[in-house]
Order: C-alpha cells, then sequence, then structure tokens
C-alpha cells in the first residue's frame, strides 16, 4: 500500500476511537441543513410541505426557516393558492446568497463565469491574453477577475472563491503543472497563478472540473448517482472517475483518467504529446474543424447539406471514438459519460455511436452504458467553481 493510501485508511478501531458523541447541536445543524436543501432542490415549497415532506416539527421548521431567512438564505417568491385559509408562503433558497467566478484558462483567452448559489451562470465575459506561467499573466488573471466580480455588484462577503480550470496534468501533490500541450506551456508550479490572489482560489484539471459539474447538476436534481468514468473531448481528449458520491479519483500520480493518451493505433499519428497513436490524435475537437479548416459548426452542418468527403471522415472519427469508448468501458465496467466541446455535435449521432460501440464490445449486452452529460455546456465549464458551492452547501 502507497504511503498516501496508508494515510487515508482507518482501521475500525481507529474509527470509532475518532468518531464524536451526536449532540443536540448536531441534530439542529443537520435539521437546518435538510431544510434548506430541500428548498434548494426544489421549485419552492410551503412550511407545510417542509413538516409533511421531512418529518420535522412545525417549530423545528419555522425556527429554521427563521434563521436561515435572516441569514439571506432564503427568500418567499409570492404565496400558494389557497385551500381555505391563508395562503401559504412559497419559500425558496436565495440565488443571490453567494457567488463564485469560474475562470477557463485557453492558450489566448480567459472565459469568465459569474455563477450563484444555485449553480447558475448569471454574466460571463471572455479576455484576450496569450497564456503564459508567469507573474504578469497571474497579475492580469486577478484584476480580470476582481473587475468581473465588481462589474456584477457582488460583495466581497458573497464571494465564494474562484474556480481556474486548466487543460493539464498536475504532479501527485497538485502544486505543480507536469503537461500541458494545449498551452505550449514547460512544467510550472501552481502558485504561480494562485499566489497572493485577493480572493481564495483553486486551480482543477478542464476534465475534471467538467466531471464533477455533470455531479453537481444531477446531485441538484436529486437523481441518484453511481460511480461513472467521465471523457472530455474537445481542444484535447481527457477524462476522469468520479464517485457516485462526488469525490473525483486521483490515483497514485494524480493522472488517473487521461484517456486520450491510450494508443488505439500504434505507430498512428501523432498526439500533441509527443507519442503516436494516441486517442487524442483521433478524437479531438480539431480532427472535425481547425484540420479542415472549418468550425465545428460548419462541419456538421456540412454534414447536414451531405458532404461526402466530411461523412467519410465522420465515419472514420466514430471507429475512433469507439474504440477508445470501448476500451474504457472494458476496464472500469462503469457507465461512461460524454463530456466536452463536440459532445453536443456528437449527441445527435448518438444511436450510430451506440452501434459502433456495440460491434466492438466482447461480453454481448448493449451499450447502454452511453450517455452524454446531462448540464449545460455553461455549467459544464464551470466545475471548479461549483466545488466551492458544494462546500459552503455542506455548511448551511
Amino acid at each position: 500500500m502507497n504511503r498516501q493510501a496508508k494515510k487515508d485508511v482507518l482501521l475500525p478501531a481507529e474509527k470509532s476511537e475518532r468518531k464524536k458523541p451526536y449532540t443536540t447541536h448536531d441534530v439542529k445543524k443537520e435539521n437546518r441543513n435538510r431544510v434548506f436543501m430541500y428548498l434548494y432542490r426544489g421549485q419552492g415549497a410551503s412550511r407545510q410541505s417542509i413538516v409533511a415532506d421531512l418529518g420535522l416539527s412545525l417549530p423545528t421548521v419555522n425556527m429554521d426557516v427563521q434563521s436561515l431567512m435572516k441569514e439571506g438564505l432564503i427568500t418567499t417568491k409570492g404565496n400558494f393558492e389557497s385551500t381555505g385559509g391563508r395562503r401559504s408562503q412559497a419559500l425558496i433558497a436565495n440565488a443571490d446568497a453567494a457567488y463564485t467566478v469560474s475562470a477557463i484558462i485557453g492558450a489566448n483567452t480567459i472565459e469568465m463565469e459569474l455563477i450563484n448559489l444555485l449553480g447558475e451562470m448569471v454574466a460571463d465575459k471572455t479576455v484576450k491574453k496569450r497564456f503564459s506561467p508567469t507573474i504578469e499573466y497571474r497579475n492580469f488573471l486577478e484584476k480580470s477577475v476582481e473587475d468581473f466580480v465588481f462589474e456584477n455588484k457582488v460583495k466581497d462577503k458573497k464571494y465564494l472563491g474562484t474556480g481556474i480550470t486548466l487543460p493539464a496534468v498536475f504532479d501527485a501533490t497538485r502544486e505543480n503543472v507536469v503537461s500541458a500541450p494545449t498551452l505550449k506551456t514547460k512544467p510550472f508550479p501552481v502558485s504561480v497563478l494562485t499566489g497572493d490572489f485577493k480572493f481564495k482560489a483553486e486551480v482543477m484539471n478542464d476534465a475534471r472540473s467538467e466531471a464533477y459539474a455533470g455531479f453537481f447538476v444531477d446531485d441538484k436534481k436529486n437523481q441518484e448517482h453511481n460511480d461513472e468514468v467521465f471523457l472530455m473531448i474537445g481542444t484535447g481528449v481527457g477524462g476522469a472517475y468520479i464517485r457516485k458520491d462526488g469525490v473525483v479519483a486521483d490515483g497514485h500520480f494524480n493522472r488517473f483518467g487521461e484517456f486520450g493518451h491510450m494508443t488505439i493505433h500504434p505507430g498512428g499519428k501523432t498526439c500533441n504529446c509527443g507519442r503516436k497513436g494516441c486517442l487524442e490524435a483521433y478524437t479531438n475537437a480539431s480532427v472535425l474543424s481547425d484540420d479542415l479548416g472549418l468550425t465545428l459548426d460548419e462541419f456538421f452542418a456540412s454534414l447536414d447539406d451531405g458532404d461526402e468527403k466530411n461523412f467519410r471522415i465522420f465515419r472514420e472519427y466514430i471507429k475512433n471514438l469507439a474504440i477508445g469508448i470501448n476500451n474504457i468501458y472494458t476496464i472500469f465496467d462503469q457507465d461512461v459519460v460524454i463530456g466536452g466541446i463536440v459532445a453536443p455535435y456528437l449527441k445527435k449521432y448518438e444511436k450510430a455511436i451506440r452501434l459502433e460501440v456495440a460491434s466492438r464490445y466482447t461480453f454481448g449486452e448493449g451499450p447502454e452504458f452511453i450517455r452524454f452529460l446531462s448540464c449545460s455546456p455553461e455549467q459544464a465549464k464551470a466545475g471548479a467553481s461549483l466545488k466551492y458551492i458544494r462546500e459552503y452547501l455542506d455548511e448551511i
């Protein structure tokens, strides 16, 4: 067992020794959080419905509602229709109670999204800046975020932090970037981007960020989770393994999910990583766009127009993608969720992709294990910042 795993494992005796007694305070805090999350996941509810659905007493619910209202965490949105007596207030979570910013780093741009407590994008802005792991770039990034927050009149006390998304591979400590081919940069310490930030800031790999965004959105809908493997298809190809409790697996060297660099054609096309035959070389967004002098919109429009040359290219693309999906599913035996900037275009061809995967799968069952990321493209970019919201929710 490696040192890190050893540190995280407790023997049954150790667990029991560390377990604290469950106090009245704990019960009250748990009930308050249950009331808030009931409203957070719903579209509006009365005190009476909270009592009925959560099995709490009306005095407890009234006390928690008053406390949450005082802190600005919930508010009212009109009244329900009367059933004979006084009309009940419709209680809802206050989307304006807290905010976070998602900063998505590209080779030449910084995309920023302002995300409210409900995980909704309320504003966005893109600034042009060539990436470089320098103090000058970090200062530009920090000022851009601060200006964006100020422009949207978000008060400091409501600002939870900045989630920075980077198309990069980190070392086991998460303190250093060891590879970022699409940014065309050498390894550098993460502190170059986050050091001395006025607001709390954390950097996350782009594929893990998107996988977490999908989990967050499904969880908010109160959907049941299973462990899932995520495959991100964008300018690069990456992935992640996210457990049903929302924990993203790291792996021994923090490289879990680098599916884009599995070899599918030995000695084949050169990948951004310098190796030959990687899945990324055959399925990244450029294969259907930049390499052809087209945008993704133009390429898929050409398929609708019956372009035979591009249709042949797309058929070959689906075959290569199916090899990757089949390999991933064969290894992990878990649902494979497809995301990234190419995914919304592929959704239309889901049946063709499923058939291609099914034709390659060894064990016979149909490819029901494949699905596409359920959240919007805007939400998908915000995973790094949504973790701040999740942490905030847990403390309410």
